[in-house]
């Protein structure tokens, strides 16, 4: 199948040139047909329902997060959102008055608020000026480190720019001096190649709803087993014991794994979603959907700088994005977007910039459509 079929089967197209995927994406039919089969079966049978068993249905999404970043099934789990992700780590780690955290600088929220409460205890947070590109980055990031510096905790792709961080080198940087290198990977997972192990990446939290089109509520967290092994946790619950489906008498011995965090009933309409999601990205090839997303950012970026339009990124071949920010002098960001909505096409506006993601229910054809209009409105 050729990715205009694959668009074809997004009924999102039926309403909306859809260029906002970084943001929260839009599910694909075998989706939609996934969750309206287990609702289905479920008002069937209730609980007693067989087709979709909770363990297997965990199992199943552990092996392709797994998959995706060459890990162990045991080191991937299910969460909410980034956010908890983070709030797991910060509270689960053991800092002194004196060490510091790095974070960059302009950093969505849910890789910063989770670390203010070291403030108060004599940890100092530091931020890592923006620049241009990964290249001149690097050489700010190496400069910013120091002896005092126990946690590294960066976003894979810049949530306003676009622009990919060198992971690599900052995995090797930290390595080096022996700090935990954390990572954001909320725009990351399913854009950009995410292998901890070979950057030395201790810990990862996403959310489910962007680049991987799952489920608004729902995300997913990586722990290297070294660093599960001395994270203390942040409370639990009776999922996080083992042999949880014994309730009493109660016990203090924590499962071995990543499952630990979850700590309770999950939905089960979110982990159906993302299963298939997963498995409709997995079919297809993540590494080849990953190309997809970042040749129709080529394409978008083509066609606006085509018409006159300034873009931040997409210009360095090593460091491929799917995020374009795009404006023109004098443009108004926040009123081209609501422009762009009447025309059903919906972006996002960021910094005074109008930013594109364009994923798999995307087409060239569509890339062309939304630079013509924003031309129109500009003009």
């Amino acid at each position: 199948m050729n990715f205009d079929e694959i668009a074809s089967e997004f009924e999102i197209n039926n309403s909306y040139i859809w260029l906002n995927n970084c943001g929260v994406s839009v599910p694909h039919n075998s989706v939609t047909k996934a969750v309206t089969h287990y609702l289905s079966v479920f008002a069937r049978n209730g609980i007693l329902q067989k087709e979709y068993p909770p363990p297997i249905l965990y199992n199943s999404i552990t092996r392709k997060l797994a998959d995706m970043f060459a890990v162990g099934t045991d080191e991937v789990t299910v969460i909410h959102n980034t956010n908890e992700g983070f709030s797991f780590l910060s509270y689960g780690l053991n800092l002194q008055p004196g060490d510091e955290i790095l974070l960059p600088q302009n950093e969505y929220p849910s890789n910063v608020y989770p670390w203010q409460h070291w403030k108060d205890k004599g940890v100092q947070i530091r931020y890592v000026p923006e620049t241009d590109s990964p290249e001149t980055f690097i050489e700010i990031f190496k400069a910013s480190l120091s002896d005092q510096v126990k946690v590294v905790s960066y976003s894979a792709v810049s949530w306003l720019s676009g622009m990919p961080f060198p992971l690599q080198e900052m995995g090797a940087l930290c390595r080096e001096r022996n700090i935990l290198f954390a990572v954001d990977a909320a725009q990351g997972a399913g854009l950009v190649a995410l292998k901890p192990r070979e950057m030395n990446i201790s810990f990862m939290a996403f959310s489910a709803w962007k680049w991987l089109m799952g489920p608004l509520g729902l995300g997913g967290m990586y722990i290297s087993r070294e660093l599960l092994s001395r994270l203390q946790p942040v409370f639990m619950g009776t999922g996080s014991v083992v042999n949880d489906e014994v309730y009493l008498p109660y016990r203090k011995e924590l499962k071995a794994n990543a499952e630990r965090y979850v700590t309770s009933t999950a939905s089960m309409i979110d982990w159906v979603w993302f299963d298939a999601s997963l498995a409709m990205l997995q079919q297809i090839g993540f590494d080849r959907v990953r190309e997809r997303i970042t040749s129709l950012a080529d394409c978008l970026t083509q066609e606006l700088r085509a018409r006159g339009f300034f873009l931040r990124n997409n210009d360095f071949p090593e460091h491929k994005t799917g995020i374009i920010s795009a404006w023109r002098e004098g443009l108004d960001a926040d009123r081209t977007v609501r422009r762009l909505r009447e025309f059903s096409i919906v972006a996002a506006s960021r910094q005074g910039r109008i930013r594109f993601s364009p994923h798999l229910c995307n087409t060239e054809a569509q890339m062309k459509l939304a630079a013509e209009h924003l031309a129109q409105i500009a003009s």
